[in-house]
Parts: C-alpha cells; structure tokens; sequence
C-alpha cells in the first residue's frame, strides 16, 4: 500500500534519533589529591644516655638525667624507617622515600600509615593497580581510616572500576560525610554507571561544600540531564559558566537541556559558541540537528558534513545527514533521485558502523523499496 506524500513527509519529519547523551555524561577531569607529608620530619636518631656518678662513693647517683631519659619514647625500627621516608619526601627524594615505606611493610605488615606512604607515591607516579593494592591493604588494617577509603576510591576511579570506586567513597563518606572530593568522585562513579538518580544527591553536595567548585556545579548540570530535569541543568550549567572559564561539556551540556526543552533558538546561540571555541563532531553535530529541528535543512546538513570531517564514523551525523536528504527527496515531490540515493548511502554507511540500529535500518528498507 502506497503512502501518501503527507504520511511521507511526517515520517522523514521524525527520523533523526537525538544523540546518546554526549555533553550530559561528560565529566570533568580529576585532579590527583595528594597530601602534603609533613616537611619537619627527620629521621629519628637513637642516643644513649649517659649518668654521671660521684666521686664520692658516699653520695647516690643522679638519677634526674636518667629519668628525663626514660621518659622520652623510643622509635621502634619500623616507625624510624616511617620517620626517614617522610624526611626523604620533604627534600623531594620520592624513590629513596618508597623504598623506606616499603622497608617499613616489611618491618611491620600492620603499619598503616606506610601502606598510604606508598600509596600516595606510586598514585602520583601513575602506578594506579600498584596503589590500589597499597590502598586496600591499609583499609584492612584500619577499617576507620577515611584516607586509606578515600585513596582507594580514587585509584578504582582512575583504572575506570566504577563500581568497586563506588563502595570505597561510600566507606569514605560513612567516616567524614563532609568532605568535597569523595562527594564530588562518588557522583561522576555513579554517572559513569548511568545512575544519575543516585549521583545527583552527592553532585549536589559537593556544590553545597565548596560553592565556587566550577566541577562541582557542572557534574550537578550533568546529572539534572540525565535525569530528564532540564530546567534545573540549566541553572547549574549556568552557575558553572560564571564560575570560570567557559569549557566545552558545560557548554554542551547547556545546549543539551535547551534542546530537550525544545529552546533550539537557545541552543543555537550556545552551540555556535562552542563551534567557534571547540569544534568537533560532537559539537557540529547537535548544531546540525538543532537546525534540522527548525526545518532548516541546508544548513543541518552543512554542520552535519562538518562533524564527519572530524569524525568520518559518526553516525548520528550519518543519520542526521539521510534524514535532510530524504526530507529534501520527499518535499520536492520525489523529483531528484540523487537526493533519495545520498540518503540511503549515508545509512548504509551508518550501519556498517553501527548495526544495531533497528530504526535506521527500518528507514533504509522503507525507503529503499520506494
């Protein structure tokens, strides 16, 4: 049964599939916290004390110097090996410093305060499964200890274990609730899972801790997108942008909620900023459907062809780009077969990239059997 041409107009009208959340799940790169170790530590010295005695056979021995003595507590071997890691830090020695901690494990397997000696160098050194090792067995040892969490958290964090990051910051949080960096890395763990629902209210926190937290605000932005709060994203998109200088995913992001709100004369504004700042696929692409939504085709498909200069294998804009062709075929009367034939060649393309594409690929047998 033929379509009428209005029933092939509505259909081309709702083809594009809006992108997968491109600038809502963008995190903010993370700043690696490494403590500062104190700077007046030096390694423990051990003195033997000497009493003087009477030549006076008579008189008793003075006693007070012994007792002064006596009362000083003396460094066993492994927080002496502690004590000299941490000079070795404070002169900037970090290799002479982990062997010390390392030295001091050994000493004394319980000794927490080397494992998050170590830990801390190896993270800073980018060693992060070495650290997490280091991490983990601190927390077992000191199962209060919100450092040896927190640190934990982070190192999972940063060889992309979400899940397991996810359980560290929550023993972290369970000891200080109050603290800005496992609030603010819990809720970009929880994104990174897709669970916006449980990121928002430690995002949230984290702004209320430190209101001048571009990151904080933004990764907030970001999880209001993702759960469909599109006003609110905007207010914390927008708290962000005045927080700093002006960064792609904030800028994405804004653009993004006024889009799913259906503001693309507000979308537009943003995005040509980001085009201008930051050119990309990404960028060029949602600015290319921002123009299709506003019916206005040559200029869709300009941005659309731009996207796939950066990025040949996009296949929002492949898409993006068949549906303009077919919508230009369709409205002008099925007249130019070239328009019809580009459509169709830029969805096969699309699908051989992507095959689990059941709508495109519904679009391409419709529309090829035409």
């Amino acid at each position: 049964m033929k379509r009428t041409e209005a029933q092939n107009l509505l259909l081309a009208g709702g083809l594009l599939v809006l992108l997968t959340f491109t600038a809502g799940c963008r995190t903010v790169s993370l700043k690696k916290f490494i403590p500062k170790f104190p700077t007046k530590s030096q390694p423990a010295q051990n003195t033997v004390a000497q009493t003087q005695t009477s030549n006076n056979q008579n008189h008793k021995p003075d006693t007070s110097q012994a007792q002064a003595q006596a009362s000083v507590p003396q460094l066993t071997h492994d927080q002496v090996l502690l004590s000299q890691a941490r000079a070795y830090i404070s002169d900037g020695d970090l290799q002479s410093a982990l062997v010390r901690f390392e030295q001091a494990i050994v000493e004394n397997p319980k000794l927490v305060d080397a494992y998050i000696g170590a830990g801390h160098i190896y993270h800073g050194q980018g060693d992060y499964e070495v650290g997490e090792g280091k991490f983990e067995q601190a927390t077992r040892h000191a199962p209060t200890s919100f450092q040896a969490h927190y640190y934990l958290g982070l190192m999972r964090q940063l060889l992309h274990k979400y899940r397991q990051a996810v359980k560290a910051y929550l023993y972290a949080l369970a000891i200080d609730p109050e603290d800005f960096a496992a609030n603010h890395n819990l809720s970009i763990c929880y994104l990174q899972e897709g669970r916006a629902a449980e990121a928002a209210p430690y995002a949230m926190r984290a702004a209320k801790l430190d209101k001048d937290s571009q990151a904080a605000w933004a990764n907030l932005g970001s999880s209001y997108n993702l759960m469909g709060l599109y006003e609110k994203a905007i207010r914390a998109y927008r708290q962000a942008n005045e927080l700093g200088d002006t960064t792609e995913p904030i800028l994405l992001g804004l653009a993004e909620a006024h889009m799913r709100l259906e503001h693309f004369d507000r979308a537009l504004i943003v995005l040509k900023q980001v085009v201008a700042n930051f050119p990309s696929a990404v960028a060029h692409e949602r600015m290319g459907y921002a123009y299709f939504k506003q019916r206005e085709y040559d200029l869709a498909m300009k941005q659309f062809r731009a996207a796939l200069l950066f990025d040949p294998d996009d296949t929002a804009s492949l898409n993006g780009l068949g549906v303009c062709m077919m919508t230009r075929y369709i409205s002008n009367g099925r007249q130019v077969q070239l328009h019809c034939e580009q459509a169709l060649l830029a969805w096969r393309r699309s699908l051989e990239i992507a095959p689990n594409q059941p709508q495109i690929n519904s679009l391409l047998q419709s529309f090829g059997q035409s």
